[in-house]
């Protein structure tokens, strides 16, 4: 989530009539850009192609507007937004290029912008994103190690730093605004600076619009509430829990360095920004969308749906939970990973991180809410599953194991059962159905191989065929459903993988698959193989699978 344009000129009224723009001012620039862009918006939904092509017109409108005034931070910083809108489209970012190049150009745009003014709070929190999702795809691409380590750790460590500098910002701000807003208070409470009548009637009739003056435009500035100090609070959580995985294994005092910068989040400042925020909303502002962009333009990253809670401060401390229950699971996998941790207390770490959230999410009432909560919960559970895979005590990491995945598998039973019941998959920050299907026959898979160790016991090992068969259910599921989403990675990625469950359940037991490459139909040579490594790596399948290919 990005701040929107916040700082940007916006006009009070459209010129009409113009088949030419001749930008000449920094002003022309930048509502021929923004006509732009809610030209992009408008396409979005429906036909990414033309959206990006006036996305693209827009930053070439934003980038030639900064050959003529490359100090405007204006131009600068809607050309940086639009770049990291991009980059959160997975639509969009497939037709230009390579991720990491895009997210390269974007990072170079908000420096340009954070050069210009260091202060505003808005570039500021950005650019942290920007690094913070640019360290994650490094890590997650398909480069070196040792490469992408150290720059990814360096992105983290920056942005840390630049969430720092933005919440001191901010909270500076705000308690200017409350020192003025009492101020006026007071004020109010006198009557010897009462407006008199005769005084009102020489204020110039705003309502009367002058038809020769020129168009005006006006720089809006949204005020700092404590829903902001929030935000850029778990915001800066979010990213100590990204860097904690990262650097692992590493040195206590690393991080010890790591807990200490998250204590007085968790422990004082979180706290007391929910305490700021009320115990209930006006009708009218329930009704209302979650913020109120100043921009013309038709994208955010703030979903416009309507409120789904009449308790910001019991929905936001929900959220604020989530978010210290998954530093919690992280700093906890990144102590395992650095041999300063077992794998029972690994394990009840977790535990005891979300466990205490389950009744917060009833007394929510949200199923939007209920199913956040269900699906980190069963993404820490995996995770610790995958953490102590190479385990030296094979017999006790494959119990902890066991137990670990089959607790996720609960949780996302419940997820799916609230799918099926509610508007949840609505929201379009929750989980699909699709991807829910994925994760569960990824489970499905990893217990199947625990069922089949000399070490199961007899029980887990008389389902290893059912949790086989399961799997390739939940697959073909997935496939399905991502199809109807216009979700052709889970699509590609749940259809190969339910080709894989049948050629290794056609070949169990000394069995032969004829011709195995009529499992994968309309899937490249390339593609498959490269899931199935990806599975292998995974601990899905064993590398034999790879030998089944050949028939």
């Amino acid at each position: 989530m990005a701040r929107p344009k916040q700082n940007s000129k916006v006009p009070k009224q459209s010129k009409k009539g113009k088949e030419q723009q001749f930008l000449e001012t920094e002003n022309d620039y930048l509502e021929a850009a923004d006509e732009l862009e809610s030209g992009a918006g408008k396409w979005r939904a429906g036909d990414a192609a033309k959206a990006l092509r006036f996305y693209q017109k827009a930053t070439a409108t934003y980038e030639e507007g900064l050959k003529r005034y490359p100090r405007s931070f204006d131009l600068a910083y809607n050309k940086a937004l639009i770049l990291y809108q991009i980059t959160q489209d997975s639509r969009l970012v497939s037709q230009i290029g390579p991720i990491l190049d895009i997210l390269q150009e974007t990072l170079n745009a908000h420096r340009v912008a954070l050069s210009i003014d260091q202060q505003n709070p808005d570039v500021l929190f950005n650019t942290a994103q920007v690094l913070t999702t640019f360290a994650e795809e490094l890590m997650e691409s398909d480069m070196d190690e040792k490469d992408t380590k150290p720059q990814a750790t360096s992105f983290l460590q920056e942005a840390i730093e630049l969430f720092a500098a933005c919440l001191s910002r901010q909270e500076m701000d705000f308690t200017e605004a409350q020192a003025l807003q009492n101020a006026s208070a007071d004020t109010q409470d006198g009557d010897d600076d009462a407006m008199t009548d005769e005084e009102a009637a020489e204020i110039p009739d705003k309502e009367t619009p002058d038809e020769e003056t020129p168009e005006q435009w006006a720089t809006v500035l949204e005020p700092v509430t404590p829903s902001t100090l929030l935000d850029t609070s778990v915001a800066q959580l979010q990213c100590l829990a990204t860097l904690a995985r990262v650097v692992a294994p590493t040195q206590s005092s690393m991080l010890a360095n790591i807990s200490e910068l998250a204590a007085p989040l968790t422990a004082q400042k979180i706290p007391y920004y929910i305490s700021l925020l009320p115990t209930s909303v006006a009708e009218e502002e329930e009704k209302s969308a979650a913020f109120l962009s100043v921009s013309i333009t038709a994208f955010s990253f703030h979903q416009g749906s309507p409120a789904t809670s009449t308790n910001p401060r019991a929905s936001a401390q929900l959220d604020a939970d989530l978010a210290i229950a998954h530093f919690s699971a992280n700093l906890a996998d990144a102590e395992f990973g650095s041999q300063l941790l077992n794998a029972k207390d690994y394990y009840e770490r977790v535990v005891d991180a979300y466990s205490p959230l389950q009744q917060s999410v009833r007394d929510d009432q949200s199923p939007s809410s209920h199913l956040r909560f269900l699906c980190e919960y069963a993404d820490a559970l995996t995770d610790f599953a995958d953490s102590i895979s190479e385990s030296n005590n094979e017999r006790e990491a494959s119990a902890h194991r066991w137990t670990a995945l089959s607790s996720a598998q609960t949780l996302l039973t419940k997820a799916t059962d609230i799918l099926k019941s509610s508007g949840a998959s609505n929201n379009l920050s929750s989980p699909k159905k699709s991807q829910i299907y994925l994760q569960r026959g990824d489970i499905e898979l990893q217990r199947w191989r625990l069922a089949r160790l000399p070490s199961a016991t007899a029980s887990i090992a008389s389902g290893a065929a059912v949790l086989l068969k399961n799997a390739g259910v939940y697959y073909r599921g997935a496939a399905g459903l991502a199809v109807q989403d216009g979700n052709e990675d889970i699509a590609g990625e749940a259809g190969v993988k339910a080709g894989v469950v049948k050629l290794v359940m056609d070949t169990s037991e000394g069995g032969v698959a004829f011709n195995p490459r009529n499992l994968f139909p309309n899937f490249e040579e390339d593609v498959v193989k490269g899931i199935m490594e990806d599975m292998i790596e995974e601990g899905l399948v064993d590398e034999d699978v790879m030998l089944l290919m050949k028939g």
